[in-house]
C-alpha cells in the first residue's frame, strides 16, 4: 500500500500523488520552486533504493531543478531532461503520460499547500532512506541523519541565515516607499506600512476597526496600488456595502437593512465618477470568508494565491479581519487562548513576508480587544497583548467616546520603525469615512493592474 502524506484540513494524498503533483507545481510556481531550492531538493529524494521509487520521477525532478526557475518552458524542460541518467525513452508510456499531466492538466491542491508540506515531505523520504541504507548500525543512521535534519530545521527561520563581512563591501537598503492609510492626518505622522511589513490595529467593538480597514484599501486602490480585503466575519455582500456606503455616500445601516438599494442602483446607473470606477475594478478585491471552517493563516495564503491563478490579482496592501477567527495551523488541542492567539500572531508575521506571484505586499491584522468600548486604551489593557505583538512591524489602537462620536483617536502602541503618535481623525462613519484622505500622492512600484474576470 503506498504511504500517505497530509496537512491540517487537506484530503490524505500517497506518495506517488504527491510527487507528481509537486512536478506540476514546481514547473509554473515561483513560490514553490524557491522553496525546493532552499532545501536543496533532488531526484535522489524520491528513489529510497533500487526496489522502492520510481526513476522516471528522479529524472523529471532533477530536470526541473537544473532549470531552476519557474515558470519552466517546455522546451528547456526537454533539453535538460534528454540528458537525464540513466536516459528515459522519449515514447514511454510513463514519459508520454507524466510530461502531459505536469503541463496540461489542473492541480486540485494550491501552491500553497506545497510550500507548507514540502519540508516535511523530504524529512519523511530522507529519513527512510536512511534507515534503508543503515538500518542495521544506529550510530551510522544518527551520523548520516544529523547533517540533514540540522539543514531542514534551519528553514524555521522564514529567511535563510547569511554570513556578511559589513566592511569589506558597503551593504545598503534599497529606499522603499511607505504604502500608507491615504487618511493625510495619519501618514504625515509616518504611519504606513512597507511590503513585507505587518501592522496590527486593535480596537474594541464599534471603536472604528473595520472602517479603518476600509478606508486604508480604498483609498490606495483609487491611488493605483492593487488592493484586498479579506473578511472572516463578514461575507462578500456585507464587506461591498461598506465601500458602496463610503464610496456613493450612502447611509451604511440603510444599505445593511436593504432600504437604499433603489439608490444604490441608480448609482451604478449613473456613478458620480466612472473613472474612479475604473480604477476600483482593477485595484480593488473583497473576499467573504465567512464561516470557513478550520481558516489559519496558511488557509488565507492559498485562497491568495488560488485567485491570483484564476485572475492574476497580486496585492500590494491587504487587510485581513479579525485575528480572533483564526486558528493557527500549529494548533494543539492543549493549547490556552493566549497560546493560540501568539502561534497565529506568529504565522501571519511568515505570512507577510510571502510572496503572490513574485510579488510581495503589506499586511494589515483587524484585532476585537476584549471589553467594553475605549477611546483610548494602553498596552496592559489588551489581554494577550505581548504575546500577539510580539511579531509586529506597528500596533495601533483605534477608539471612540460612543456610537453617535464622529471622532476617532488613532495612537501607536507600538512602532518598530518611526515615532510614537496619537492623532484626533474626523470620520462619518454612517458612511464608513474617515475624512481628510489624500489621493493625489504617485505611487512608485505599483504591480500593473489587472481587471478581475
Amino acid at each position: 500500500m503506498p504511504t500517505t502524506t497530509t496537512t491540517a484540513s487537506v484530503p490524505l494524498i500517497g506518495t506517488d500523488e504527491y510527487i507528481e503533483l509537486l512536478l506540476m507545481h514546481l514547473v509554473h510556481c515561483p513560490e514553490v520552486m524557491a522553496k525546493a531550492k532552499r532545501f536543496n531538493l533532488v531526484g535522489e529524494d524520491v528513489i529510497i533504493n533500487d526496489m522502492f521509487g520510481i526513476q522516471i520521477y528522479k529524472a523529471f525532478l532533477d530536470a526541473v531543478m537544473a532549470v531552476g526557475d519557474a515558470p519552466v518552458a517546455p522546451a528547456l524542460f526537454m533539453s535538460h531532461l534528454a540528458v537525464a541518467e540513466p536516459p528515459i525513452e522519449p515514447g514511454n508510456e510513463d514519459f508520454v503520460r507524466l510530461s502531459q499531466f505536469i503541463y496540461d492538466s489542473g492541480s486540485p491542491l494550491t501552491p500553497g499547500y506545497f510550500v507548507n508540506t514540502m519540508k516535511e515531505f523530504i524529512k519523511g523520504m530522507r529519513w527512510r532512506k536512511a534507515k534503508f541504507g543503515f538500518g542495521d548500525n544506529p550510530e551510522q543512521i544518527l551520523e548520516h541523519w544529523r547533517p540533514i535534519a540540522t539543514a531542514l530545521a534551519i528553514d524555521n527561520c522564514e529567511a535563510q541565515v547569511v554570513h556578511v563581512r559589513p566592511f569589506e563591501n558597503m551593504i545598503v537598503k534599497p529606499h522603499e516607499n511607505t504604502i500608507g492609510t491615504g487618511i493625510t492626518a495619519l501618514d504625515d505622522e509616518g504611519c504606513g506600512l512597507n511590503l513585507g511589513e505587518y501592522g496590527l490595529v486593535i480596537g474594541y467593538t464599534g471603536g472604528g476597526k473595520t472602517a479603518f480597514g476600509v478606508n486604508i484599501t480604498l483609498n490606495n486602490a483609487l491611488r493605483g496600488r492593487r488592493s484586498q480585503f479579506i473578511s472572516l466575519e463578514e461575507d462578500e455582500t456585507e464587506i461591498a456595502q461598506r465601500y458602496y456606503s463610503n464610496l456613493f455616500e450612502i447611509n451604511y445601516s440603510e444599505l445593511h437593512k436593504g432600504h437604499a438599494n433603489p439608490q444604490l442602483e441608480e448609482m451604478f446607473r449613473n456613478p458620480p465618477s466612472p473613472a474612479a470606477i475604473q480604477t476600483l475594478n482593477q485595484n480593488l478585491c473583497l473576499t467573504g470568508m465567512k464561516g470557513v471552517q478550520g481558516a489559519t493563516p496558511g488557509v488565507v495564503y492559498d485562497v491568495m494565491l488560488r485567485n491570483f491563478e484564476n485572475t492574476g490579482y497580486a496585492p500590494s496592501i491587504v487587510v485581513l479581519d479579525q485575528m480572533q477567527f483564526l486558528t493557527p495551523d500549529g494548533y494543539k488541542k492543549t493549547m490556552d487562548g493566549w497560546e493560540k492567539e501568539k502561534l497565529v500572531a506568529a504565522e501571519l508575521d511568515e505570512l507577510s513576508h510571502k510572496t503572490i506571484g513574485g510579488h510581495k505586499f503589506c499586511l494589515w491584522v483587524l484585532h476585537q480587544a476584549k471589553g467594553n468600548r475605549k477611546r483610548r486604551f494602553r498596552e496592559e489593557d489588551v489581554e494577550g497583548y505581548k504575546g500577539i505583538s510580539h511579531t509586529t512591524d506597528l500596533v495601533l489602537g483605534i477608539g471612540r467616546d460612543g456610537e453617535s462620536s464622529n471622532e476617532c483617536s488613532v495612537f501607536t502602541l507600538k512602532n518598530r520603525h518611526g515615532a510614537e503618535f496619537d492623532v484626533n481623525v474626523q470620520t462619518e462613519l454612517q458612511y464608513m469615512r474617515f475624512l481628510g484622505s489624500d489621493l493625489s500622492s504617485e505611487t512608485e512600484n505599483v504591480v500593473p493592474a489587472v481587471a478581475l474576470n
